[in-house]
């Protein structure tokens, strides 16, 4: 903003120098029949745009239709001060310049209100408006007598071909067919804006869109009255509805900049009065739409702790992806963030009103945040419980499966081998002493896998002598190298450490399976009544959260406890998960 104050008011000491010269031209000209209104009305206009559009571009640097208004100030006034000199050259500069401002104009509300043109066709439209009235003029120049339009006896066109084969009037005249085909299209196209367009965007557009439908509309009438000889009155009465709607559009743009901060501050008071009354759940919202005049605004609430966003029902929310028909407004509260508002994108040409109902709405935003991020904890804890519930009885269904295909087999074939050792021992008791012995085999193996079973379950090590010597023991039987660091002195809560124990034999199983690590560090740490958990690898990350239940489970379980989980995996970088939980 520092830079741009002098370059405005370079521009603005410019634009008065090229209306003082327009006005001085238009005093001396030689035309009877201009009158002093028509001497002052071209400057005065002229001052009016650059001087609106210097407003609008002071308001919102980086929005180009301030510096779009400036450019059809500073083109309106090109005409008279290119006649300046009675060169034969300025008359044309004056000829190809003069239809210039209408295509400034079309320009400008085609891109309204961002100063970009949205779109691939209206770009093209542009650019054959801008052909039309350069280029498109240039066989007319070869064949048509001009004058200066404010000095009868200026010397005429220095490019005319001298040829009795060459007709000056159809040159004219298809450009002018073309320029009324150009200007439908544009019409078509600000009309198509205006149909698909939000309440809110059809009140941002309205003082620019209808003055300037109306503008062409006349110019139409007086190209069509030209080409098809129609009475000279109606082509007065075009041109004068032409000048005035041109005259409207910087008039209605900023009785809207006025209308929008009056009303604005209004609404704001309201908005504070409203909130002194403690609104019900759900008034909040439906009071900042009626001060934002935007009814499609949604809300959406800051949880610090879990760094995501939620509604007012504790769901999760995510932000739109910036657009050209919705944005996100964030509120902050004491410098920390409370919320944010997702409103339709012409709220941004009105940064003040935003930031004033945000400020007004902060401290009501903060209560709803807390209730929004209790109502989120219960909706949490009920999907956990779901999500634990079928976790158990999945591992249940599990459990019965590895018990029936492994030790319940085994213990049926054992009695079996144990009934035909019974029968045969009378007889051949060595055939039964053989078989006794290969039961006794199988026994062992029948014990060995419960033990593995029961350990998948709960290790005995873990109960009986603690949270250490299940890691050591864990981690002996990894296959790739685990160094373990820091470990706690004593002996933590059973559940903190069966919590600790599954979040780092789910790291690990992750790690084997996935991580292509070659090293993995483990580490169990207490402080401040916290027993921090971290288990780091050296492999390939990317891990993704959300694939797999492993991590859910694991999230549940700390949850339960009031811990958490944090997973930190960036490509090619390796994988760290922490997990904090509560030592009560």
């Amino acid at each position: 903003m520092t830079g741009l104050r002098p370059a405005l008011f370079a521009l603005a000491v410019l634009g008065l120098v090229e209306a003082g010269a327009a006005a001085a031209i238009l005093m001396s000209s030689a035309d009877p029949g201009l009158t002093t209104f028509e001497q002052l009305s071209v400057p005065v206009l002229g001052v009016l745009w650059i001087g609106t559009g210097l407003l609008a571009w002071w308001r919102r640097p980086d929005n180009r239709t301030g510096a779009l208004m400036a450019m059809v100030g500073f083109v309106w006034l090109l005409d008279p001060l290119a006649e300046l000199w009675s060169a034969p050259a300025a008359v044309v500069v004056g000829y190809v310049l003069a239809p210039l401002y209408i295509v400034a104009v079309a320009h400008l509300v085609l891109a309204y209100s961002s100063g970009r043109l949205p779109s691939r066709s209206l770009r093209v439209l542009v650019a054959g408006l801008y052909l039309t009235a350069t280029l498109g003029q240039l066989p007319g120049l070869l064949m048509a007598h001009i004058a200066s339009t404010y000095d009868k006896d200026a010397s005429g066109n220095p490019l005319l071909v001298h040829s009795i084969k060459l007709s000056s009037e159809w040159p004219g005249a298809l450009v002018e067919m073309l320029g009324v085909v150009l200007l439908a299209l544009t019409v078509r196209a600000m009309l198509r804006r205006w149909r698909v367009a939000s309440p809110p965007r059809r009140r941002l557009l309205a003082p620019l869109l209808w003055p300037a439908a109306g503008m062409f509309a006349f110019l139409a009438l007086a190209l069509v009255a030209a080409v098809a000889s129609l009475p000279h009155w109606l082509g007065t009465v075009a041109w004068i509805g032409e000048t005035a709607c041109f005259a409207a559009i910087p008039l209605a743009f900023l009785a809207f900049l006025l209308r929008t901060q009056v009303s604005g501050v209004g609404a704001v008071g309201d908005l504070m009065a409203e909130l002194q009354k403690a609104p019900a759940r759900g008034a909040l919202r439906d009071a900042m739409a009626r001060t934002l005049r935007d009814p499609s605004i949604e809300l959406a609430y800051w949880l610090p702790e879990q760094r995501r966003y939620v509604d007012a029902e504790g769901r999760p929310f995510e932000l739109p992806q910036p657009d050209s028909r919705r944005a996100v407004a964030e509120i902050e509260h004491d410098g920390r963030p409370v919320a944010a508002v997702v409103h339709d994108a012409t709220l941004l040409d009105q940064p003040e009103l935003i930031q004033s109902v945000g400020a007004a709405a902060a401290l009501a935003l903060e209560n709803e945040r807390l209730a929004a991020e209790l109502r989120a904890r219960i909706e949490e804890v009920r999907a956990s419980r779901v999500r634990l519930i079928t976790a158990e009885e999945a591992a249940r269904r599990r459990l019965e499966r590895n018990l029936h295909d492994g030790p319940q087999q085994r213990l049926v074939a054992l009695a079996l081998g144990m009934r035909t050792a019974r029968s045969r021992l009378p007889d051949n008791p060595d055939t039964a002493a053989e078989l006794i012995e290969a039961c006794e085999t199988e026994l062992t193996t029948t014990i060995d896998e419960l033990r593995e079973l029961a350990r998948g379950i709960h290790p005995a090590v873990l109960s009986d002598r603690g949270l250490v010597p299940a890691l050591e023991s864990l981690c002996g039987r990894f296959p790739i190298p685990v160094e373990i660091g820091e470990l706690p002195g004593e002996r933590l809560p059973a559940s903190v450490e069966s919590a600790a124990y599954l979040v780092i034999s789910e790291a690990l199983a992750n790690i084997a399976r996935y991580s292509r690590a070659s090293h993995a560090t483990v580490t169990v740490a207490r402080r401040n009544g916290h027993a921090l958990v971290e288990v780091r690898d050296d492999g390939v990350g990317g891990a993704d959260p959300s694939r797999g239940n492993g991590l859910k489970g694991l999230v549940d379980r700390v949850g339960a406890l009031d811990g958490s989980i944090e997973l930190v995996s960036a490509p090619g970088e390796g994988t760290i998960v922490y997990a904090e939980i509560p030592c009560v």
